[in-house]
């Protein structure tokens, strides 16, 4: 079980580390889908959705699928949560270690957004 979360919070990682780059894109395609601004609020929903999402499609595709019992259960939950919280760290601490350090990377990712929005 160690080298299934190993491995899945590696990939995990990696889909975090570079979702802050990708998430102004979908900012500002449910901008353009709802054709309203998002408020801060809903993008923190939008991240954490996104987190959760990617944590169950790496899960998916990687988990051995055995039968129903408690312990299988315990197994996905604890690499799910795992990965979860793996992914949204690494958004959180790329945003703001990395983004919000240069201000010239925020403005274009913004810019980013405003243009799909359009």
């Amino acid at each position: 079980m160690t080298d299934f979360i190993t491995d899945n919070t590696i990939i995990s990682g990696l889909i975090g580390f570079i979702a802050p780059a990708l998430i102004p894109v979908i900012f500002g395609w449910i901008a353009k889908a709802t054709k309203k601004e998002i408020t801060n609020a809903q993008k923190k929903v939008v991240i954490l959705v996104l987190a959760m999402g990617v944590a169950l499609l790496v899960i998916c595709f990687n988990y051995t699928w055995t039968a129903f019992s408690w312990a299988a259960v315990k197994e996905f939950l604890i690499t799910l949560m795992t990965n979860y919280i793996v992914v949204l760290g690494m958004v959180n601490t790329v945003y703001t270690m990395i983004v919000k350090l240069f201000p010239a990377i925020d403005q274009k990712l913004e810019l980013v957004e405003k243009i799909i929005r359009k």
